[in-house]
């Protein structure tokens, strides 16, 4: 029978009388939600897993005596808008859960890896691998912690999962922590001096510009509803070796010469394959607009740049409708060749600068409610595209001294219809042809249709499911 125990870890190395206020900055108000990631590791002897568990613990602690936002809360300030609060008391929550035992109907590490680490493959609900699920209350209306972490013991392995409230970083934020804890538990156990750590890395101030006043201060619109037509979708895990991606950018660029990358190549492809499926579900209207949109990590795009470990939110969202030409559906399935559809994705990365940046700063700073500036990508049309792209994440193989991670995986219990999710790279013994780990919603009733598309088998290898949800009822709207 499994168990779960839940304990509270407190910052080491740290002590302030007093409680730390930082303000957040107009950059990370928006989607406040739960992200969750989860490392593999393989455990060979069992007996190693209570050292394993208390070696976690300490380098947690460690890192949290740095990193002392992540030991705080999201909370209501003094300017009306919200704060990261670390309290001489703060604690973060820590939850272990046993499900190596044998009664427990979960894989062993070995079975596991042999499923490619598809999360619905271990057990039916993998959201119980972190702390809080995406479908848990994630609103600041209600203090929010920053932080939570979970260690799950499997037969022959352990996981470790971090749930991040999205408020407080993105995801180049979150590699960047988990690169300090992993430098942390490297030194803990080889007795060496504890990592450096650059505190101005916690500093949001440079972005907060000067005070808004209360005549120049603008409602926001509430979070935009859920689209009424959209399908229950369920999460696909695919494989896209290197080889493949190399002949898809070939096959995507353009006669003239001009640079695209293999990213531009891969995501027209993906976004090609996406469309000509679920045209077949909503039949719409092919001559309207497509839409794709993805977020872009900004802070080499400013000028100073923002440091790579910066641990907050630094991205700019963007979508195709704010290109000159935007493509049509139907050029999008086929009407234009697939390297005028890639030549496409990279203006619309490439059109992100510090202009537009300065925009979304600019509405979010003169916003009254920054509840208002929740997004939800569930709001736009069921044909519409969305791309986060965590390879620059780089945590899929972390060295923690006592163990190296050997996959990355986030589960979860709630499936953005329109979202696909590129994974940090990871390199897979004996296959250096591994590549890409691509994560792809499709509707729940329809994954035959995508899965045995002979295009997409041409270059992408089907791994499983990585997770099962169900649209429920709340703010449903006719948007098309």
């Amino acid at each position: 029978m499994s168990r779960k125990d839940t304990t509270y870890l407190r910052p080491t190395g740290w002590e302030n009388p007093k409680d730390e206020w930082r303000r957040l900055c107009p950059m990370d108000y928006g989607t406040y939600s739960w992200e969750n990631w989860i490392l593999i590791f393989e455990i060979s002897d069992e007996s190693d897993k209570p050292s394993f568990l208390q070696k976690f613990q300490r380098g947690i602690e460690a890192t949290l005596g740095q990193c002392r936002h992540a030991a705080g809360s999201i909370e209501k300030n003094e300017f009306g808008d919200y704060s990261v609060v670390t309290r001489p008391d703060s604690t973060v929550r820590f939850a272990t859960l046993w499900l190596d035992g044998p009664d427990d109907e979960c894989l062993s590490y070995s079975e596991w890896e042999s499923e490619t680490f598809c999360c619905e493959a271990l057990i039916q609900d993998p959201s119980r691998l972190v702390v809080f699920p995406r479908s848990s209350d994630a609103s600041p209306a209600t203090i929010q912690p920053t932080m939570a972490f979970q260690l799950t013991f499997i037969p022959g392995g352990a996981i470790f999962g971090i749930s991040i409230h999205h408020w407080f970083m993105d995801a180049i934020g979150i590699a960047g922590f988990m690169h300090q804890l992993a430098a942390n538990c490297r030194a803990l156990e080889n007795g060496t001096e504890r990592p450096f750590f650059d505190e101005t890395l916690m500093d949001r101030s440079r972005f907060m510009g000067p005070p808004v006043p209360e005549k120049d201060k603008i409602n926001v619109s509430p979070p935009p509803l859920v689209n009424r037509k959209r399908l229950p979708c369920a999460y696909l895990l695919f494989h896209l070796p290197l080889s493949k991606a190399r002949e898809l950018k070939r096959m995507a660029t353009p006669e003239d010469g001009s640079m695209i990358s293999t990213y531009d190549a891969v995501v027209a492809f993906l976004w090609r394959i996406m469309m000509k499926n679920r045209a077949q579900i909503y039949n719409p209207r092919l001559r309207t607009k497509a839409i794709f949109g993805e977020p872009v990590n900004m802070r080499d795009r400013v000028d100073p740049p923002v440091p790579h470990g910066y641990q907050g939110v630094f991205a700019c969202g963007t979508i195709s409708l704010f290109q000159k030409r935007p493509l049509t559906l139907s050029q999008v399935i086929s009407e234009v060749p697939l390297s005028r559809v890639a030549s496409f994705i990279r203006a619309i990365t490439n059109s992100v600068d510090s202009a537009m940046l300065e925009k979304q700063v600019d509405k979010n700073r003169r916003a009254r409610d920054k509840l208002g500036l929740h997004k939800t990508l569930e709001s736009l049309p069921p044909m519409s595209f969305v791309l986060t792209d965590w390879r620059g994440a780089d945590v899929s193989q972390l060295d923690f001294g006592f163990g190296r991670s050997v996959a990355f995986r986030s589960p979860s219990d709630a499936v953005v219809g329109n979202l696909m999710i590129l994974y940090p790279h990871r390199e897979v013994k004996d296959d250096p042809d591994h590549g890409w780990e691509i994560v792809l919603p499709f509707e729940a009733e329809h994954v035959d249709m995508l899965i045995n598309d002979p295009e997409l088998n041409e270059f992408l290898q089907y791994c499983g499911y990585e997770a099962h949800a169900q649209l429920t009822p709340r703010n449903l709207a006719d948007t098309d």
